[in-house]
């Protein structure tokens, strides 16, 4: 993903926040109230306490031993986009980049009463056009059986506080173009869509492709704005190494058939 920054884990936050439901006269739907209070090594980083107070939400960064609960929301929200089969992620996998020395992702857990209620999922970027750092959101979930008590707007705000804590310029996060609940969610927060921008993708056989070291003559490419005509050799371009020397480029610019 992956400039990260220094604790890119983002556990040791200079301040916590404690989240309960304004009662406001004749409200009818929970509002949240934000209280900075003392930060605690390893504490809860937020909590929600309904009207009742009969139900608590906390929100605290995962640890080592949450991974199986990661895991779980992850293959529950690849299931709610329609995708099951493809989260191939395994427990060791988020292990080993999550909690090594290196870590290449953080991640929060929101609980109820101690059940799994729901988590972010996130990691940080660089803007070279702001000169600053980003936080991405991968993964953002809340189960059924919890949704319409605020968590998924706290953990939304607990990230965002992360992000500002960093010195982070933006933050980003992807959504379908079909889930309209969540497009009118986040529009409503006053989120931005990149409509112009298309997201571009390279993954299995195409990377190992790319990645190979090319030694006497490396392939062709097409130029952008280029018809790609292979019976031409207009408007390609080709290299060749010249000892050991990287592969210099040529544009081989013979105009095709009339």
């Amino acid at each position: 993903m992956h400039g990260r920054l220094a604790d890119a884990r983002g556990c040791t936050c200079r301040s916590h926040f404690v989240i309960r439901p304004a009662r406001p006269a004749g409200a009818r739907g929970p509002s949240l109230l934000i209280q900075p209070t003392v930060p605690t090594q390893g504490a809860v980083v937020a909590q929600i306490t309904a009207y009742n107070e009969v139900m608590a939400t906390t929100i605290r960064p995962a640890t080592r031993d949450d991974v199986s609960t990661i895991l779980a929301f992850i293959r529950a929200l690849a299931a709610y986009e329609r995708e099951p089969d493809a989260a191939v992620a395994t427990e060791d996998d988020l292990l080993r980049d999550g909690f090594g020395d290196h870590p290449y992702y953080s991640c929060l857990l929101a609980e109820e009463n101690g059940s799994p209620a729901g988590f972010a999922f996130y990691f940080f970027d660089y803007s070279t056009w702001l000169g600053r750092p980003g936080l991405y959101l991968e993964d953002l979930f809340v189960h059924p059986e919890f949704r319409g008590l605020g968590i998924g707007k706290a953990l939304l705000q607990r990230v965002a506080a992360i992000a500002v804590e960093k010195g982070c310029a933006r933050m980003k996060w992807e959504v379908l173009d079909w889930n309209t609940p969540a497009i009118e969610f986040y529009a409503a927060m006053g989120a931005e869509f990149l409509d112009t921008w298309r997201n571009v993708r390279l993954s299995g056989e195409a990377l190992q492709r790319l990645a190979q070291p090319q030694i006497d003559r490396a392939p062709s490419f097409p130029l952008p704005g280029i018809p790609a005509d292979r019976s031409s050799s207009a408007g390609w371009v080709s290299a060749e190494r010249v000892g050991n020397e990287e592969p210099q480029p040529s544009f081989l610019a013979e105009e095709g058939p009339k």
